[in-house]
């Protein structure tokens, strides 16, 4: 499997869709109740796309035209999350309006993840309002999954600046080829960082005041960052795409740790 990226934007790209299929469905399989105790891990896995995706998408921007149209870059984005998140967050209030507990907080704290998930801050509601994900029953909060589009659409709003910015350090080190290079590196050293910070935050290491700072690192966009780096990290770094032999063993050994960590 070639990690190339594809001649369109829009081509379509099985490999990234049916990984989109196997997250999808650990997520699914988990909220069923059925025995699969990290299927939450889905979610993870929709993080690195996004952040393969969106890597492949910039630079073949950068290659083209030297430039990121920001402007193209976020309509884009808004025309495909807005009208959806319209939607359910309109028939989501009005059915928890008609059938929710009025003696209970739950149409309150619908209602305020409802405003979190149209500023794009749903995740640090939940945080404050509803503490850990799996102590607080969906039904209080059917909104309760939209913290991860907030960390999602959080990502969109930073990463392709970042990415501008080593691209035009990078310049200044050589030819296109140093400047992926250079983003590559940028990249690792965002996945390290994050990714250190979310284990002092998970095992409570550090509590920068926080009551829950593990529950602060599954919520929040720099602990989560390192996931999006990694799925650029991929991109950058299979470019020119694996032989096959290679490509397989890659293939089975992430197959088999998603199903292992669910």
């Amino acid at each position: 499997m070639s990690s190339n990226a594809p001649s369109s934007p829009h081509a379509f790209r099985p490999d990234i869709q049916g990984l989109r299929a196997v997250a999808v469905l650990v997520v699914v399989l988990f909220h069923t109740g059925l025995p699969l105790p990290g299927g939450f891990i889905g979610v993870d896995v929709f993080f690195v796309i996004s952040g393969y995706v969106i890597t492949a998408l910039l630079v073949r921007t950068l290659r083209t035209e030297n430039r990121i149209d920001f402007r193209l870059f976020y309509e884009r984005r808004i025309r495909r999350l807005i009208p959806a998140l319209t939607l359910v967050l309109v028939v989501t209030l009005a059915v928890t309006f008609i059938l929710g507990s009025p003696f209970d907080d739950q149409q309150t704290i619908t209602a305020q993840t409802a405003i979190g998930a149209i500023t794009l801050s749903a995740n640090a509601v939940v945080f404050l309002k509803s503490g850990g994900y799996f102590a607080t029953p969906p039904t209080n909060n059917p909104l309760l999954n939209t913290w991860s589009l907030s960390v999602e659409e959080q990502f969109y709003l930073v990463f392709p600046l970042l990415v501008f910015v080593f691209w035009v350090i990078g310049r200044k080190f050589g030819h296109k080829i140093s400047q992926e290079r250079f983003l590559l590196t940028g990249l690792i050293f965002i996945a390290v960082a994050s990714f250190l910070f979310s284990i002092t935050m998970s095992f409570s290491f550090i509590h920068l005041r926080l009551s829950d700072p593990n529950w602060f690192a599954f919520y929040s966009s720099p602990t989560r960052a390192w996931e999006f780096a990694v799925g650029g990290i991929a991109f950058l770094a299979f470019r020119n795409g694996v032989g096959k032999i290679p490509s397989m063993v890659l293939f089975w050994v992430g197959l088999i740790g998603i199903v292992a960590s669910s």
